[in-house]
């Protein structure tokens, strides 16, 4: 079973737009106008779903007479892959995906053949995901190892009803509006707080929901804060089952998020007990989420309180050095100097020796890397440095 968490935290410039990068690029379909129209969606893909395993040997790859590709099963069932599942099949036939679909369709069926074949050696089963549509017409959507667990979108949606049912508060943004303010009151910036933004999609591919509690703000130096979360699944082995907690300032217009803090993500791969691990009642995800949805005001400030004043060193040669030890971070000197002197120049961090000065020190520093992957790492090790305060 692999569980990532991953914790980080930031005042001022980090903004989280995971949340508008889904709104921006889903088709109509795919939005939903609540969470009952979510769990109603997902549980007809659910519908239409048939599960099954079997040895690759025992699939071949054909042409329909206008050239379009299937992949036949055993029972002589035919059915045309998504590029997903396609991608995910020449991968188990240890055939490199973009090349094959540059192929002419006769000779890239030909190699994928080749590939499966080449299985029976061990006899390599897998776990495939089929979908029935018009007539009984079959779609391929998955081929995954047979360590793949699936959780399926309408299980996480079920969740999400259930939550909403016991605490109304939780809804969709609304852009511009604040903690502690009814809707359509000034919000930031001074524009008014419009509608409900749906932020809910899903398809037979995966599914993404953004939730927001404006109704107990948290207070911060004065500073009132909303509760949100991202939780996000797939069903084809596209994503784990990641959730995301944090306290922000406000969403704008493009759903982006803006002054994140207290940024926590679990992030659980679709393999071993994760149907445990996610959907009982005592699973970490469950656990995870009702915590936060429950956590008193005054325990989410004592949290950030304890990042305050727990200290690193006596100075900032000892500090850089208690945090370059832990190798596991994946930090250079000069990185977490750099994270220091922004600290130090930064008043409203406090001490600069704190876990919580250092924390965004660096998500600072990250914010000037030129490359999102060193942005990521940077803010990757922020959380791990928060971990440090409890």
């Amino acid at each position: 079973m692999t569980m990532t968490i991953k914790q980080s935290s930031a005042i001022g410039p980090q903004t989280l737009t995971k949340a508008s990068d889904e709104w921006r690029t889903r088709p109509a379909d795919q939005r939903y106008e609540t969470l009952d129209a979510l769990l109603a969606a997902t549980r007809a893909h659910k519908a239409s779903a048939v599960n099954g395993r079997g040895k690759l040997s025992d699939f071949s790859v054909g042409l329909y007479d206008d050239g379009e590709l299937f992949v036949e099963g055993k029972s002589g069932a035919r059915a045309k892959p998504t590029h997903w599942a396609f991608g995910q099949l020449c991968a188990r036939a240890s055939a490199p995906a973009g090349y094959i679909r540059d192929l002419p369709s006769e000779l890239a069926a030909k190699c994928v053949n080749h590939g499966l074949r080449a299985t029976k050696a061990d006899d390599t089963e897998g776990s495939f995901l089929l979908r029935r549509g018009s007539g009984d017409a079959l779609t391929l959507c998955a081929a995954t190892s047979n360590k793949y667990v699936r959780v399926w979108n309408h299980e996480i949606a079920e969740t999400l009803v259930d939550l909403q049912n016991v605490q109304p508060s939780w809804q969709f943004p609304e852009p511009f509006r604040k903690a502690g303010q009814r809707s359509g009151e000034t919000g930031a910036r001074g524009m008014a707080a419009q509608k409900q933004v749906p932020v809910a999609f899903a398809s037979d591919h995966d599914m993404f929901a953004f939730m927001v509690d404006y109704d107990r703000p948290i207070d911060l130096d004065g500073t009132l804060l909303s509760r949100g979360f991202f939780i996000e699944n797939s069903e084809v082995g596209a994503r784990a089952v990641k959730l995301t907690t944090f306290l922000f300032d406000y969403v704008c217009s493009n759903i982006m998020v803006w002054g994140a803090r207290n940024v926590c993500e679990i992030s659980l791969s679709h393999v071993g007990r994760i149907r445990d691990r996610v959907l009982r009642a005592d699973s970490e995800v469950l656990h995870t989420l009702t915590a936060y949805t429950d956590l008193a005001a005054s325990e989410q400030v004592q949290q950030i309180r304890s990042a305050q004043r727990k200290t690193l060193g006596k100075d900032k040669a000892e500090v850089v050095a208690t945090v370059y030890k832990n190798r596991s971070l994946g930090l250079s000197r000069a990185t977490l100097d750099a994270a220091y002197t922004v600290a130090s120049e930064t008043p409203r961090y406090g001490d600069p020796r704190s876990v919580w000065a250092m924390v965004n020190g660096l998500t600072e520093v990250s914010q000037r890397a030129g490359f999102a992957d060193e942005r990521a790492k940077v803010d990757r090790a922020a959380g791990e440095v928060l971990t440090m305060a409890f």
